[in-house]
């Protein structure tokens, strides 16, 4: 009996095609576009949708994650995208995150943020008393006030008290302090509120409110959850499935109902313990010297495949609870450590958080920061959560949406 057990894995993983760590990490920068050496004629709503859509911790992550795939050489193009053509937008999201996507997929993304307020807003309300009369009065005064745009500051003189009611440490955690945070997170959510696009600089951290004059149509997660399927197996495979399941907060038995509804497959990664999927029509990609890269916080590569990048100890220490990984420099596959910009001095800084760093990898890389460093200085000024001395009060994100 003990015979049979020992065999049965072995024909099954037999059955699958094996990858090297080397060829999965080869076709995440391929399809995460970190081959390119440079700029190609790509709209930037193809990019950031290929790339599985760019989380924001921070507003200049955009730009950083754009640059560092050479979709960008200067800030105008984004800035065009999002503060003029609209073709670009800023969303509320999956896991409480706010995301850069396309008009087009900001749907797709809302459907997640909703789900997610919900669970928020359950836990929550099992530590605060929260009544369904102050929700819609607050509701209804959120509607009264954003006929016209609206900053947070204005918006908090105008609403009444009940809006204004702490939701204790329970709302802090969830990302909701007040009852106004509350509702206008899901008037948000979604898409009777929009968060009016900057008038000039896509990063600019100015954050106003009004209600849509166009609202949209939010389909509900499950009704998305084949959609979003589609795109972040293209994006981040070979991947297990958890790392799908834990992105979109679903059961792990959802998401392979959707993987298995596009013909997904399975694949044995060496190096990685679990079974990981691919689109049907995947083809393994020869594994190449990977170039050294510079991504910022919550790349959208980082974000997903840091486990694979990094080993346990390298990866801890990247990781803060409030913002997620952090910025990271990679060379050949492997993250080597962090990086910061001096703002001073106008260049950045590598955190070596692995030893005997060889001098090539040490010198590509150096050679990679000076190149962002420029681009910083020359391009965007200062950049929150990449500094030499670490941000520790909110961000303009996170500040917008501080009632």
């Amino acid at each position: 009996m003990r015979r049979r057990d020992c065999v049965v894995p072995l024909l099954v993983s037999m059955s699958l095609q094996i990858l090297t760590l080397a060829q999965a990490q080869t076709h995440w920068w391929q399809r995460q576009l970190l081959t390119d050496t440079a700029p190609a004629e790509r709209a930037l709503t193809e990019v950031v949708s290929r790339i599985g859509w760019i989380p924001l911790s921070t507003l200049v992550s955009a730009p950083l994650a754009l640059f560092a795939r050479r979709a960008i050489e200067s800030r105008a193009t984004l800035d065009q995208a999002l503060c003029h053509d609209h073709s670009l937008v800023i969303v509320p999201g999956p896991r409480g995150l706010t995301w850069l996507t396309s008009a087009f997929e900001a749907p797709l993304l809302r459907a997640f943020a909703v789900a997610d307020l919900a669970s928020r807003e359950a836990r929550i309300a099992a530590s605060v008393p929260l009544t369904a009369g102050e929700l819609d009065q607050t509701r209804e005064a959120l509607r009264a006030s954003l006929s016209v745009p609206q900053s947070v500051d204005s918006l908090r003189a105008r609403l009444p008290a009940v809006a204004k009611r702490s939701l204790g440490d329970a709302g802090k955690r969830n990302g909701t302090a007040t009852v106004g945070a509350l509702v206008l997170r899901q008037l948000w959510s979604v898409g009777e509120v929009m968060r009016v696009p900057p008038s000039s600089r896509a990063d600019d951290p100015t954050t106003r409110w009004q209600i849509d004059p166009m609202p949209r149509t939010t389909p509900t997660a499950a009704e998305a959850v084949s959609h979003v399927a589609s795109r972040w197996l293209q994006a981040f495979g070979p991947a297990p499935i958890k790392l799908f399941a834990n992105a979109f907060g679903l059961a792990v038995g959802r998401a392979k109902a959707a993987f298995e509804a596009l013909n997904a497959r399975e694949v044995i990664v060496q190096g990685i313990a679990d079974p990981c999927w691919v689109p049907h029509d995947f083809v393994a990609p020869e594994a190449m010297d990977l170039p050294a890269r510079i991504l910022p916080v919550r790349d959208p590569l980082t974000d997903i495949h840091l486990q694979h990048l990094a080993g346990p100890t390298v990866a801890k220490l990247l990781v803060s609870k409030q913002h997620g990984v952090g910025a990271t420099a990679i060379f050949r596959g492997q993250i080597l450590g962090g990086w910061s910009y001096d703002e001073g001095a106008r260049r950045g800084h590598a955190r070596w958080m692995t030893a005997n760093v060889p001098a090539e990898a040490a010198r590509a890389i150096e050679e990679e920061l000076a190149r962002v460093a420029d681009f910083i200085a020359s391009e965007l000024g200062a950049v929150p959560l990449h500094t030499v001395i670490p941000q520790r009060s909110a961000t303009a994100l996170e500040a917008s949406l501080s009632l």
